[in-house]
């Protein structure tokens, strides 16, 4: 019995001494907890233990906002007073441009982002096929696509300029009429308003067929301007209302402002501003979708206005993406410091190319010229545009015909011992993300087309008049002509704006 009650109270004492224990784990781990909860930046590197020191302050939490209220000078489209003035504007028929914005009305991805998705809104509207996929197997624009002017990790911090856009449009096949607040008047402004919004018949429809918008408005301006919170910024024009004299701001920026009416008189004055990135007002934009309608010439787009030709093609070999702008720009300053557009030779231009270009030592021309531009990506069909492509594809043939005309018999051979004949036919691209989906284009037909873009006009043309398709082709032959010059003027813009200080310079 002596020996049974021992056991007993060992047993006792052994369970009791396990349940302390637990209990004391238990005491430390809520010790720990409320220490973590309690305390910020305090020391945990004993766990056998918990600091009872005070609480050091919380971190400041960034304030965050959901939107912003309308200012008393806007009137929001979602309101009474606003879906009357919409009423207004349809009896009066000025949404020529809505239905197709507002079918594409998206909201910017960055908050400086203002600009390129005003311009993305816009492409889409016209229905223009980027030739770029965006989530395969569609095709369509984004922000990410336009980048032939900028640099978009620079854009998400600064936003972008009104020389920028036009660079930007002009790039995508636009016209892109732009002109400043402070060399125009209110009228013609409201003019251009007009020309953008109002339908020409009363019937309710565009003036295009199928309802293809022919020209879109975009404003740059100043936000205070209207009473808003910010600086610039720029907007679609979506509707005029003449009997208020409103015009509809279709804000990309939806997660701040949303769709709204501002007065044509204070969003006038609100262009008025000065930006001080280009010592300019700003101003608006008059978007021209040349692939849809033949544009009026006898248009009004004001004195000051920078109009490029009407008729210029898109074109169908060459791109030159702001990547490349590094390469474009060493080129300029090599022609500026050592040739003019009328002393530059064939020899000269090949020899800068040859012998490596921009300190590349040891790359033949073949690499190099890749550097400066590059081959467009095969043209491919959308449903009901089939014969446009062939079309296309039939220009490409043509145009490299007509090129192999002008490309000098004889190689010219650098000290080096580098020859432009040395590279390998066909696709030469440094870019495998493209190789493989660009148009066949030899090297050779893309140093031509750089050295045509780099010459006076009239050695340009002396060359191309002296070149031809074959005898009984004359009507080819001016159209192939036509779209060679385009594609060396485009060339020729892409070195003009090879730096920002460029692109504000050429829309000066």
């Amino acid at each position: 019995m002596i020996n049974k009650g021992i056991l007993f109270l060992f047993f006792v004492y052994h369970s009791s001494r396990n349940i302390i224990r637990r209990q004391q784990a238990s005491l430390q781990f809520c010790g720990r907890l409320m220490t973590t909860m309690t305390t910020a930046g305090a020391s945990h590197s004993d766990s056998s233990s918990f600091s009872m020191a005070p609480a050091a302050p919380n971190k400041a939490i960034k304030r965050t906002f959901y939107r912003r209220p309308l200012p008393e000078t806007c009137i929001a489209l979602r309101s009474k007073a606003g879906q009357d003035i919409f009423c207004s504007a349809m009896k009066n028929h000025g949404l020529k441009s809505f239905f197709g914005l507002i079918e594409q009305f998206s909201t910017q991805a960055e908050p400086a982002y203002c600009g390129i998705t005003t311009l993305t809104v816009c492409l889409n509207a016209f229905l223009i096929d980027p030739r770029q996929t965006w989530k395969a197997p569609w095709r369509w624009y984004t922000e990410a696509m336009l980048n032939c002017c900028i640099s978009l990790e620079e854009v998400k911090k600064t936003g972008i300029i009104l020389p920028v856009f036009r660079c930007l449009a002009i790039c995508q096949g636009l016209n892109a009429h732009v002109n400043y607040a402070q060399d125009t008047t209110l009228e013609h402004f409201r003019s251009t308003v007009r020309e953008a919004c109002v339908m020409k018949d009363g019937e309710g429809c565009s003036d295009c067929e199928d309802g293809v918008l022919e020209k879109i408005l975009v404003v740059s301006y100043n936000r205070q301007g209207v009473g808003q919170t910010g600086t610039g910024h720029f907007s679609p024009i979506g509707a005029y209302d003449p009997i208020s004299d409103s015009v509809l701001i279709l804000d990309t920026a939806r997660f701040k402002y949303g769709v709204h009416w501002v007065s044509l008189e204070m969003m006038y004055k609100a262009m008025q501003s000065i930006d001080p990135d280009t010592g300019k007002s700003r101003g608006y934009v008059l978007l021209v979708n040349r692939r849809a309608c033949v544009v009026d010439d006898e248009s009004d787009h004001g004195d000051n206005a920078e109009n490029d030709d009407p008729t210029l093609p898109i074109s169908v070999l060459l791109r030159s993406p702001m990547d490349q702008n590094e390469a474009r720009h060493a080129y300029k300053t090599w022609l500026l410091e050592n040739h003019s557009p009328t002393s530059l030779t064939w020899e000269h231009f090949v020899e800068y190319w040859s012998n490596g270009a921009k300190n590349y030592d040891d790359v033949d021309s073949c690499s190099v010229i890749w550097d400066f531009t590059r081959p467009k990506l095969k043209p491919v069909a959308s449903p009901g545009e089939e014969d446009q492509v062939k079309i296309t594809k039939q220009m490409i043939r043509q145009l490299r015909r007509f090129i192999s005309e002008i490309i000098p018999s004889e190689s010219h051979i650098t000290e080096k011992g580098k020859s432009i004949e040395g590279c390998a036919t066909g696709r030469c691209s440094t870019d495998p993300s493209v190789n493989k989906r660009t148009i066949d284009l030899h090297p050779r037909e893309a140093m031509v087309l750089v050295y045509l873009a780099s010459i006076d006009e009239q050695r340009q043309h002396d060359i191309i008049n002296g070149a031809s398709l074959s005898a009984g082709e004359d009507e080819d032959n001016v159209e192939v002509k036509r779209q060679l010059m385009a594609e060396i003027q485009l060339l020729r813009y892409a070195i003009d704006i090879s730096s920002n200080e460029d692109i504000i310079r050429t829309a000066a």
